[in-house]
């Protein structure tokens, strides 16, 4: 869980450029990639690779490594998100 914070907190100083990337696909129907990216604080680096795959009003995010928490998924519709 502590992961999924971090993860959270990546976007910090870009959410004009997140709200951009968002507008610039919400008029196709199937969206996903994969991203790789690198979290660190004072004590520590760890590298994730998340899977993004939006259909219609639907966003799945699925944690593709650390292998120790690969799986862990969250379901974003609307204003409702599920993890």
């Amino acid at each position: 869980m502590i992961s999924l914070l971090l993860l959270c907190g990546c976007s910090r100083g870009y959410e004009g450029k997140l709200e951009e990337f968002r507008s610039a696909f919400a008029e196709y129907g199937t969206v996903s990639f994969v991203a790789t990216m690198t979290v660190q604080d004072e004590n520590s680096v760890a590298d994730y690779t998340v899977e993004c795959v939006r259909t219609g009003e639907e966003t799945v995010l699925r944690l593709v490594e650390p292998e120790l928490i690969s799986g862990v998924t969250a379901h974003l519709k609307g204003k409702d998100a599920m993890i």
